[in-house]
């Protein structure tokens, strides 16, 4: 009986613990084209995040947004000109944060700058708002080359990866994959079929599920993150098996002696 009891309990721990491998290998190319219900959810949820400025048909670029906070750099050759922006001399380690140093972009997506005063900049790529700030400013500083960054570019990861967190990007853009190659990429227990990606358009915040074992992910409509976007990665059922795994092995070592003992007992009398 005692033999019976490990038996069954390694079987069951062997089922919870094999996963088939088109469930973990990434980018599976045959499995996004071989599965109309694949395609009808890559349809939907394109819909979805459209009106954000990112098709398809478009490569990615990274507009300001009302709350941005940007780095506005002026170079030109009397730099006494332009000492609002840029400080003359060596520049020393500045320990204040981007929102200390940077020029907030407010609700209305209008950005207050030295000499021009307000100017619109939500919705314009940084190539675009480098050239509108040197437009406004040609009245008062000639030839000058403008620098537009975004300083608070941050996505979040949660869930089952290597090193959830909060992670802020240095540079326009980052895709899905690199985002999780920076947490560590997914433990064992990461669900890779349904990745949750929360973007907030508008005033509303909308989940699209990521399915990291087809080719979604690279896709132009999901390959990159938007700045705030959140990355959650849901647990896979037999986590929580294995987990109590211990404890149903200890249970079923105490069942097992008191099925010896028992059966012991009986063929004494």
């Amino acid at each position: 009986m005692n033999k019976v009891a490990i038996s069954i309990l390694v079987v069951i721990l062997g089922l919870y613990a094999c996963t088939p491998s088109r469930k973990v290998v990434y980018f599976q190319e045959n499995k996004l084209h071989g599965k109309d219900s694949v395609k009808n959810k890559v349809a939907l949820d394109s819909a979805k995040i459209k009106s954000f400025g990112d098709t398809a048909k478009n490569l990615f670029e990274l507009k300001i947004y009302p709350s941005a906070i940007l780095a506005i750099t002026v170079f030109t050759v009397n730099s006494e000109a332009v000492a609002y922006f840029t400080p003359i001399g060596p520049i020393p380690a500045d320990p204040r944060s981007g929102y200390e140093r940077g020029f907030v972009v407010d609700v209305n997506g209008y950005v207050n700058v030295p000499l021009i005063g307000s100017v619109k900049l939500s919705d314009m790529t940084l190539i675009q708002a480098q050239d509108t700030l040197k437009e406004r400013l040609k009245n008062y500083i000639q030839e000058a080359i403008v620098s537009v960054k975004i300083l608070s570019f941050k996505f979040v990861v949660l869930g089952e990866v290597n090193k959830p967190g909060q992670y802020f990007v240095n540079q326009e853009k980052i895709t899905i994959p690199e985002a999780l190659g920076v947490a560590g990429d997914l433990t064992a227990y990461g669900r890779r079929t349904n990745i949750k990606l929360i973007r907030r358009i508008g005033t509303n915040p909308v989940i699209i599920n990521i399915d990291l074992t087809t080719m979604q992910a690279l896709s132009p409509e999901y390959a990159y993150l938007y700045p705030d976007d959140v990355l959650y990665i849901e647990p896979v059922k037999r986590k929580n098996f294995l987990t109590e795994a211990p404890v149903i092995s200890i249970f079923t070592s105490v069942v097992s002696a008191g099925i010896v003992l028992l059966s012991f007992l009986l063929t004494k009398r």
